[in-house]
């Protein structure tokens, strides 16, 4: 039986690894002094370390992050900006062009770099208010 070696620069090899993972696993990084890797929550806080799966990092010492599903965001809420965070504006993602420099589009048609889908802590709904 061979042994898979999961590539950093392979988006797929990245996908299957954290397929195999834990949901809570959210970062992979290396351990070049114990040849481990060690693995963090979406808080940053250490979980575990593990010498079984090996990853071809080519060097780097960055953290590889899970893969999000953004076309899960489609019909959602979310934060729409372009350079800089400060300037969010609100909307319903309508579409995503990855071709596009400016990949996210809202219902009103506009057109941004950045989107994150708004979460629910971050908004208060006319239903909830007594």
């Amino acid at each position: 039986m061979t042994q898979r070696i999961f590539d950093v620069d392979n988006p797929q090899d990245v996908k299957d690894l954290f397929d195999i993972l834990p949901d809570k696993i959210q970062k992979i990084y290396p351990d070049p002094v114990n040849k481990e890797i060690e693995f963090y929550d979406k808080n940053g806080v250490f979980v575990d370390s593990c010498a079984h799966i090996r990853v071809n990092w080519h060097g780097k010492k960055i953290a590889i992050t899970r893969p999000v599903d953004e076309s899960k965001w489609i019909g959602c809420l979310c934060y729409f900006w372009d350079e800089d965070p400060k300037y969010k504006q609100f909307g319903i993602l309508e579409k995503i062009d990855t071709e596009c420099r400016t990949p996210y589009e809202t219902s009103n048609g506009l057109s941004y770099i950045n989107c994150r889908p708004v979460r629910r802590d971050e908004v208060k709904f006319v239903e909830d208010v007594e």
